[in-house]
This record gives C-alpha cells, sequence and structure tokens, in this order.
C-alpha cells in the first residue's frame, strides 16, 4: 500500500480520535501527512516513482555486466 492511501485510510480514525480528546483536526494530520511523505521518500514501497527507479538500476546493472 503507498503512503497516500494509508494517509487516506486514517482520516475517519483520526477524526474520531481528535473528537474524543476535542483538538482540532489539523494538528494531528499535519504530522501524519509529514511521517507519510517521510516514509515515502525512505522506503521503496511508501512511493511508486522509487519502485520504477529501482527497476531501471536493477536493469542497468544488468546491462554493465553484460559488457
Amino acid at each position: 500500500m503507498q503512503n497516500v492511501g494509508a494517509v487516506a485510510l486514517f482520516i475517519p480514525v483520526l477524526g474520531k480520535i481528535s473528537a474524543r480528546i476535542h483538538i482540532s483536526l489539523s494538528r494531528l494530520l499535519i504530522p501524519m501527512g509529514f511521517c507519510a511523505i517521510l516514509g515515502g521518500m525512505i522506503t521503496l514501497i511508501g512511493s511508486s516513482p522509487l519502485i520504477l527507479l529501482n527497476d531501471l538500476i536493477d536493469s542497468i546493472k544488468s546491462g554493465l555486466a553484460t559488457i
């Protein structure tokens, strides 16, 4: 699952948590969005361009091995 999908799934959960503890929803959404972006940058699973880049790097390495 990509990070954007995970954030979308947790929006209703954060809405209930913010109502329960009487805190603004934006105070919970901003840190969660930041963590999703950070998670996408440090893992290959989090963002699809990194998955594509990983495949390109593998194909370049295999092409260099045959030369």
